[in-house]
């Protein structure tokens, strides 16, 4: 960090010595400080898309245009659209993960569950191994993606139960005294939304013909019974589009 740091600003710096850990040699004491920066290389300290802004029109150009898949030529042809279900599952960890830790801080921080930070750690740890070079673009062998697809469901299943044990224990404290059946909506975004959302809903007196959906405010949303199964569980799902 120091050498980076003297190239950028062209100031001094010590080069360290070299040895040969593996055969007991000890580190030789570094040169003295020499003046870095002035060389044939320039070092920009910039983000990451500054080289694509600094692309001049004409430059841009002559440059070569894609349609549909990048075709690499020698390694990772069809990386952008192979083993679709690889990506899917990869994208749906990271979304259960990020409701999952917001929703048990909202819990530890109200005092009905301790944050899960194990249990999340070894979530993480599967899902980032999938990130590997050769398994989240889709170019290990097919064998592989077996094992590869059991790790992702073991991901989701750790995440899915601590988003419903963290949001259990917040409704729990909820005040849902109202007519008719309540049902808790989790919104995991920081922004108000309009979304569509399904419920599997319990009915005590039976299954009715029709259901209506009441909002915040008591604001009426569309709603419509989507299934039924009145011979088992009684549970009856329905979706309705509202404000969240």
């Amino acid at each position: 960090m120091k050498m980076m740091e003297a190239i950028v600003t062209k100031g001094m710096a010590s080069l360290p010595g070299q040895a040969n850990p593996a055969q007991g040699q000890p580190s030789p004491p570094a040169s003295p400080a020499v003046r870095v920066g002035d060389g044939p290389l320039h070092v920009v300290s910039a983000t990451s898309e500054q080289m694509f802004l600094d692309i001049k029109p004409e430059q841009l150009s002559g440059l070569p245009r894609f349609k549909g898949e990048l075709q690499l030529t020698n390694h990772s042809a069809g990386g952008y659209s192979s083993e679709t279900y690889q990506k899917r599952w990869n994208r749906k960890n990271e979304l259960l993960a990020d409701a999952a830790e917001k929703a048990s801080v909202a819990a530890a921080w109200l005092g009905g569950r301790p944050y899960p930070q194990d249990r999340l750690n070894k979530a993480w740890t599967l899902v980032m191994g999938l990130q590997f070079h050769d398994t989240l673009p889709g170019t290990q062998t097919p064998k592989a993606f077996e094992f590869s697809w059991n790790d992702d469901v073991i991901a989701m299943n750790q995440f899915a139960e601590v988003l419903t044990s963290a949001t259990e224990s917040i409704s729990s404290g909820m005040n849902t005294e109202t007519k008719g059946t309540p049902v808790v909506v989790y919104n995991p975004l920081n922004i108000s939304r309009e979304d569509l959302v399904e419920a599997s809903v319990t009915f005590p007196s039976g299954m009715p013909n029709a259901v209506r959906v009441l909002g915040p405010g008591w604001q009426r949303s569309a709603g419509a019974v989507v299934e039924r199964q009145s011979l088992v569980s009684r549970e009856d799902a329905f979706r309705w589009l509202r404000g969240l």
